[in-house]
């Protein structure tokens, strides 16, 4: 009678230490998910931001003539539109998905962004606006860019259990850092249906400077009553 209580006992004992194990296995299973799937947000958010920040700031349509202007045309504005409303969503999605450390950052980049695009809005005229749409964009940019490197090594150390990675050493450590990017200068502020402004093939193309100042093709080639 003895013995079989002890072999009850026993087989309850290994039965609870087995469930036990499995409920701990399945625990630490759903954090992983949990955690590749909060990385994963985190990736997807940056990288829309990134992509309709750049097509916003870089979308042209053609060459004007031979002067080496890049214009965006009148038929392509709403794209350009649409890629500022996009890049506003997955900013406000990077601000739910991305670490502490780049919040403070991430929304006040959302906020420019947000601001700005509503003063395009407005009624005032483009030339009256007083501000540069490009520069906000690349401002949007350099800190989607700065937070996402930051918040990509984050999560690599976290999967790596949070060891950091070692520092430099030999010529990784003695070579020099990279000069800094020369800055963009700022394009004039010209009005909308004004003049397309004459750009070197060398200087960077302007963005708002030249949205809505190039009559679509129909237009041009369509003859006069």
């Amino acid at each position: 009678m003895t013995s079989a209580i002890i072999g009850l006992v026993g087989a309850l004992l290994g039965a609870l230490i087995t469930l036990f194990g499995a409920v701990l296995t399945e625990h630490r299973q759903a954090r992983r998910e949990e955690r590749k799937w909060r990385r994963d947000q985190r990736a997807a958010a940056y990288d829309g931001a990134l992509r309709h920040l750049l097509r916003a700031a870089n979308l042209r349509s053609e060459f004007d003539g031979g002067g080496g202007s890049a214009v965006l045309r009148q038929e392509h504005q709403r794209e350009w539109f649409d890629d500022l409303v996009q890049a506003q969503f997955w900013l406000h999605a990077a601000t739910r998905h991305c670490g502490a450390a780049q919040l403070d950052r991430i929304t006040g980049a959302a906020e420019l962004l947000d601001g700005h695009v509503a003063r395009l809005g407005s009624g005032d005229r483009y030339d009256s606006k007083g501000f540069s749409m490009l520069h906000v964009l690349r401002t949007c940019i350099r800190t989607v860019t700065e937070c996402a490197r930051e918040d990509g090594g984050r999560g690599e150390a976290a999967a790596r259990g949070g060891v950091p990675a070692a520092p430099a050493t030999g010529a990784a450590a003695q070579a020099p850092a990279a000069p800094p990017a020369m800055p963009w200068p700022e394009s004039s502020q010209i009005p909308m249906g004004g003049a397309v402004p004459q750009i070197a093939m060398g200087d960077p193309p302007s963005l708002i400077d030249n949205i809505g100042m190039r009559p679509s093709a129909r237009a041009e080639d369509e003859p006069g009553p």
